[in-house]
This record gives structure tokens, C-alpha cells and sequence, in this order.
């Protein structure tokens, strides 16, 4: 139970814990532990919090298991932090470079004989199954089957990179 009377995290409805996603936090735990950092998920089940922040410059994750949290409390983060700690080392791809790599990868699936349709801006694969959004990237695969989900993901990462439109 938090210091304030307030009911554990476990137990608040996930709109509550919604709120603490993207804020700089400050967590003590049961055994007096404080622990510091961006919030980036947190488990509605068990009050688990995941923690980004950066250690001697290296960025580092933390999990803080629900049951041992005792309080937490926003706090304004230092200023020599940033809320995106991992920040990717890869270049901004304009629109026509989008435009080229959804083609390509439109193409590698229709190759690979499955239905694919452009729905937006977004590769719809077998009728919805498995959602590809920008920049068409392995790890911008959506889908509720794991299964079906591995398999198009392995698909895009064996993808040659010179490969032709169909």
C-alpha cells in the first residue's frame, strides 16, 4: 500500500496506471530500495513498473516488481535527462524513401504468396492478421497471434535489401 492510504498498484484500473506512462518517477520499495527513472510500461496484473534511465551516460532498464513498490511519486526529471533514452542511431527516412521500402516490402510478401493490401498508410497481411505500419520494419509488425506474427517477422528480416518490385 502506497504512504498516502492509496491501494496498491495491482489493484488501481489500468486508466489510473495509464497516467504514470512517459513521466519521471521516483519508487521506494518495500526493502527501502528508490529508484528512479522514465516509466516506459507498466503491468496491470502485478504493478510491475518498467524503468529507462541513464546510468553514467549507458542506458539502462529496470523492473521494479509491483508487490515490493511501497509509494511513487512523479517528479520533474534532472535536466540532463531526456524521456526517450534510447535514442536510435538511425537516419529520418523522408517520404519517398517510405513510399520505396513499403513497395519493396509489398512486393517480398506478394513474392512469398501472401494477400497483402494497403490499407492507409499500413500493409494489411491475410486479411488483417498481421499489421505492418512505417517504416515496414521487422519490429513494426503488429498482430494477436504470436505464431502468424514470428513468421511474418522472420519473413522481412530474410528480405533481401535489393529486392525488385513484382
Amino acid at each position: 500500500m502506497n504512504s498516502d492510504g492509496a491501494q496498491p498498484l495491482h489493484t488501481q484500473p489500468p486508466s489510473k496506471l495509464a497516467c504514470f506512462i512517459g513521466t519521471y518517477v521516483s519508487i521506494c520499495t518495500s526493502n527501502n530500495s528508490n529508484y528512479e527513472g522514465f516509466v516506459d510500461a507498466i503491468d496491470p496484473y502485478t504493478g510491475s513498473i518498467i524503468l529507462s534511465t541513464l546510468i553514467c551516460g549507458v542506458p539502462e532498464t529496470k523492473i521494479v516488481v509491483g508487490f515490493s513498490i511501497r509509494d511513487i511519486t512523479i517528479k520533474d526529471p534532472p535536466p540532463d535527462r531526456v524521456h526517450r533514452v534510447f535514442i536510435s542511431n538511425e537516419k529520418s527516412l523522408d517520404q519517398t524513401d517510405i513510399q520505396s521500402i513499403k513497395s519493396k516490402t509489398h512486393s517480398w510478401l506478394l513474392r512469398n504468396l501472401l494477400p497483402v493490401k494497403e490499407v492507409d498508410d499500413k500493409l494489411h497481411v491475410h486479411d488483417g492478421h498481421v499489421i505492418i505500419s512505417p517504416p515496414y520494419k521487422p519490429e513494426n509488425c503488429t498482430s494477436s497471434n504470436s505464431i502468424v506474427l514470428g513468421r511474418i517477422q522472420h519473413l522481412l528480416q530474410n528480405m533481401p535489401s535489393d529486392s525488385m518490385e513484382t
